[in-house]
């Protein structure tokens, strides 16, 4: 931008020429939390509302970023551009010096719609740590796309995502300006997002949780039409969070668990970023490992971004030697020459490995896999190699594959995509000017990067130096002058000869004679109000300069106490502590100039400082409080509980740094613990408080309560935990009672109990600890109700019969069992309980008839039923008369013919028939007549209430000696 400040950082990087030279780094993976977070910022005027959502939304990522347990930034960047001018850059540690330099950001001017983009974005991947999160705010495509190979180059070098958040494209993007955008971002892992003014905020804030250490890549796709595309991606255990990114109009996403089932949006399912025309970010935690579906689907050109957070990851290089060696690896393969893989794996732990790499297209088709083989120089299970390979024309991703330690499936992606690169002519550095001191030693260095074996040699002002070496892979020369003098000042020129061409860089050497010398100054200590004087001793004859430094600052002459002496010494009077620190005394002369510090120490009085004033702890736990103090000399501190010295044991520990630790804590280990800190000048001490807690816990009195209708039904529960929750009832999530403050037991009573009022109800302890709940099952009821049937029941000895007992209702399903006489029938009985609840007899016999009683019982009430068994005998009969058998003493003629004896009972009625013949003698005299007796009798058996009838009178036919007047028909 016309008139804007001169650039305050000076940034020494390796330049995107040595990417395509093809340099060699080591592939190691950066540091979890050393990355930058960077804003490119286009400041056109039209940029006004994208500004002011930024410098809102930058004061929450910050927020975030400094809260979170695992920083994952170490500085921040930002880049104004505004065509034709790009910066100030600024690069710095604070985020209040970053925040201050954005709102001080100011749009201007219009212009043409493309801007100088692709050098803003590589300012800012030039002065970022690898591994950085860089987002780019513009509405216009870029006017410098040319310079887009440098940057790609630099990208895969620094493995940095470049993320666009573009409102605005100058109306064309299929311009090779707006695809650079794209392809700058499908190279870095990144996205682009296109937005309305007012939806920068919404970008935002997904910006914050995108921000995180250990993130990891799982899928990186780009594709050019309408589609769905559906994923089986395998997430291992060490995946803690997944985010799904997609960028495209019409975005949706699905997402199913390895069982099959659908994540549903705040069931499991958070969606971050929810732009209808143009992205929508989604992310969960994934609770089971195995191969998860992921389906998204996009109206038109689209990207996908699958990321987790984990401590499994991986860093590739590659080689052009036949032997593996981390440590001569390039960032990138070689076009048109056998290049091999190695990777550089983290967190896998033994007996956890890699399978093979895949080469993916950035449509996600694979190109080639190779096979994967640990290497026996590296650390254990942490480097694997692969076989030579030809890098394929298309730009790739690699996706490594294999086992954690315990067998779970492990899916991994590079960061960046690759793309073969011609190897280029050596790169030969040397600094432009060395500076040497007469009669000292000088050094003069020069360093080749190469991909190909070279020829190096020294030259000074065209004469040889030294023999030619010969490299097999980048490396140093060096020459050195013992005794440097004026007649090795010159130029001196370093060439390296490959077959890809050759490479020089040239250095002016500069003999002078050396700056002033110090000596190292003692450091000095006063008491507040006292004067201190600081001393400065320079050797030499030489004339110099001398002024005193703090704070970067160049300290004037003479202020209200700062004076310097004639003797260049620094007088400051009435001292106070602020006035402690470093100073610096500089000395300098045409030939350079030398520095050396000195501290000024104030003595002050102990102030002891402690983060927290009160702390709570739970059963068994450790607890760490922590104690600074300040103060000259240095404080001693020490601890101490309700007065007495706290002593150390084997439980109680005091680091240096005055952190006190106590583990096994137990409840009695509450109270107060004081920090004193101690030195000549006095004493100071905080008291922290330790609060024993225990977090909720609850129990149900009765899992399950039963009541009848009508009838109270009482709920309870018992609740403990320090401090004492409060209870609170609840049916689904309809809260029914709140306990007091501070009970710790809760009843739940309801007066006139309903059926409608059964169901599970949970009793849940709440205190700032935590929750806890029980759930109590309320049953309730109403009472048996049986058939009404026959009181007795009757039955012929030998017969089967059954006993009926039949319930109509009750509520839970009643009990029934069968008693006799009052008692229990005794087990292996002649009966038997049929399904249908009667009793039942296979032959009833006398000794089973009584009285039985069907008892039927729930917690609604019972009810009984009495059945009376009778046992009858089968009947049959005799001819009896007074118990004896019928005899007719006396038969006659008469007497001849058919008896019949009729039984009668109850249960039934038999007859019996007797046929009576008479035998009569031959009579020598006629007329007389023959009488013989023949007693008869007919007796009866059976049940009661027999009826006996006999002869023509009906008296019991039982006649011992019948006569004439017997005669008739008995029955």
């Amino acid at each position: 931008m016309p008139g804007v400040r001169l650039l305050r950082l000076l940034v020494i990087v390796v330049s995107a020429a040595a990417a395509v030279a093809g340099a060699p780094r080591t592939a190691l993976p950066h540091s979890p939390g050393d990355a930058t977070l960077a804003f490119v910022f286009d400041v056109t005027g039209s940029m006004w509302d994208d500004l002011m959502q930024v410098i809102d939304g930058a004061s929450r990522i910050l927020e975030r970023t400094l809260s979170s347990r695992s920083q994952a930034v170490a500085n921040y960047a930002l880049v104004p551009f505004h065509d034709p001018d790009i910066g100030p850059v600024t690069l710095t540690a604070d985020p209040v010096v970053f925040q201050k330099e954005l709102r001080e950001l100011y749009v201007q001017g219009g212009g043409d719609c493309p801007e100088m983009s692709v050098q803003a974005i590589q300012a800012a991947v030039e002065v970022a740590n690898p591994g950085s999160f860089i987002y780019v705010f513009s509405d216009a495509r870029a006017k410098d796309y040319h310079r887009k190979d440098e940057l790609l180059r630099l990208l895969q070098l620094k493995q940095s995502q470049v993320v666009f958040v573009l409102t605005g494209d100058c109306g064309n993007r299929t311009h090779p300006g707006y695809l650079a955008y794209e392809e700058i971002a499908s190279t870095s892992s990144g996205q682009v997002f296109h937005l309305d003014k007012q939806q920068v905020t919404e970008v935002l804030k997904w910006v914050e949780s995108a921000i995180q250490a250990s993130k990891v890549h799982l899928l990186s796709t780009d594709h050019e039409e309408e589609g769905e595309h559906t994923w089986r991606i395998p997430f291992d255990p060490s995946l803690k969070e997944v985010t799904i990114s997609l960028s495209g109009p019409g975005p949706e996403i699905e997402v199913r668990d390895p069982l099959g089932r659908i994540l549903q949006k705040d069931k499991g399912l958070n969606v971050l970023l929810n732009i209808p025309d143009s992205a929508k970010v989604v992310a969960f935690k994934p609770k089971h490992p195995g191969l998860w579906s992921i389906k998204v689907y996009s109206s038109g050109r689209h990207s996908v971004r699958i990321t987790g957070i984990s401590n499994i990851d991986f860093r590739a290089g590659f080689s052009t030697q036949s032997s593996l060696d981390l440590n001569h690896t390039i960032e990138w393969p070689l076009e048109g020459i056998p290049i091999s893989l190695v990777i550089n794996s983290t967190g896998l732990q033994a007996p956890g490995h890699l399978d093979s790499v895949e080469l993916s297209h950035h449509s996600g088709r694979p190109l080639l896999t190779l096979p994967t083989q640990p290497l026996s120089n590296g650390s254990t299970h942490q480097l694997w190699g692969g076989p030579p390979f030809h890098a394929p024309k298309e730009r790739f991703y690699l996706k490594v594959k294999g086992k954690d330690h315990e067998g779970n499936s492990l899916l991994r992606v590079s960061g960046v995509s690759y793309s073969g690169v011609a190897p280029g002519a050596p790169l030969v550095s040397m600094p432009p000017r060395i500076h040497g001191y007469r009669h000292q030693p000088l050094l003069v260095s020069c360093s080749v990067h190469s991909a190909l074996p070279f020829r190096l040699q020294l030259h000074r002002d065209g004469a040889r130096l030294g023999e030619e070496r010969h490299f097999l892979e980048s490396g140093n020369s060096s020459w050195e002058i013992p005794r440097a003098s004026q007649a090795e000042e010159g130029s001196y020129e370093c060439t390296a000869v490959s077959k890809a061409g050759t490479g020089r860089a040239r250095a002016q050497i500069v003999v002078t004679d050396p700056p002033p010398q110090l000596v190292p100054a003692p450091n000095v200590t006063v008491s507040p109000g006292e004067t201190a004087i600081l001393t400065c001793q320079v050797l030499g004859d030489a004339p110099y300069n001398l002024t005193w430094v703090r704070d970067w600052r160049v300290l004037p002459a003479s202020t209200d106490r700062a004076t310097q002496l004639a003797n260049l010494s620094l007088a400051i009077g009435g001292v106070v502590p602020s006035d402690s620190g470093q100073y610096q005394c500089v000395v300098s002369n045409t030939n350079g100039a030398t520095r050396a510090s000195t501290w000024l120490l104030v003595r002050e009085a102990p102030q002891v400082s402690i983060d927290n004033r009160s702390q709570r702890f739970s059963q068994g736990v450790e607890v760490k409080i922590s104690c600074s103090a300040s103060g000259y000399p240095t404080p001693h501190l020490s601890w101490s509980r309700e007065g007495l010295a706290l002593q150390e044991d084997s439980r109680i520990h005091m680091d240096p740094p005055g952190t006190l630790i106590i583990q096994g804590l137990a409840p009695e280990d509450a109270g107060n613990y004081t920090c004193v800190a101690a030195n000549e000048v006095g004493t100071d001490e905080e008291t922290v408080t330790l609060y024993y807690t225990d977090a909720p816990s609850v129990s149900a009195l009765q899992a399950v309560v039963l009541a009848a209708v009508g009838e109270e039904a009482v709920l309870g529960c018992a609740a403990s935990g320090v401090p004492p929750p409060r209870v609170v009832w609840y049916r689904g999530d309809l809260e029914m009672i709140l306990a007091p403050e501070g009970s710790v037991s809760g009843t739940l009573r309801i007066p006139l109990a309903q059926e409608r009022d059964a169901g599970i109800y949970t009793c849940r302890a709440v205190s700032e600890l935590g929750d806890a709940s029980a759930d109590v099952k309320l049953e309730v009821g109403s009472a048996p109700q049986t058939a009404s049937g026959a009181s007795t029941v009757r039955v012929l000895e030998g017969q089967p019969v059954s006993l009926p007992c039949v319930i109509l209702a009750g509520r839970p399903l009643p009990e029934r069992h069968w008693l006799r006489a009052g008692r229990p029938l005794p087990p292996g009985g002649r009966a038997s309980v049929r399904a249908d609840g009667s009793l039942h007899f296979n032959q009833a016999l006398q000794e089973d008839a009584g009285t039985y009683s069907c008892v039927v019982t729930n917690v609604a009430g019972s009810q009984h039923r009495n059945v009376e068994l009778i046992v009858q005998e089968d009947p049959h009969a005799q001819l009896r008369e007074d118990g004896q058998v019928l005899r007719i003493t006396s038969s006659h003629l008469g007497d001849e013919g058919q008896y019949q004896c009729m039984a009668f009972s109850p249960a039934g009625q038999q007859a019996k028939d007797f046929q009576l013949r008479i035998h009569c003698e031959s009579q020598a005299l006629p007329g007389h007549q023959l009488l013989m007796t023949l007693p008869v009798c007919c007796h009866c058996l059976g049940g009661a209430n027999k009826d006996r009838h006999g002869g023509p009178q009906g008296r019991v036919p039982c006649l011992k000696k019948p006569g004439g007047g017997h005669q008739g028909s008995y029955f």
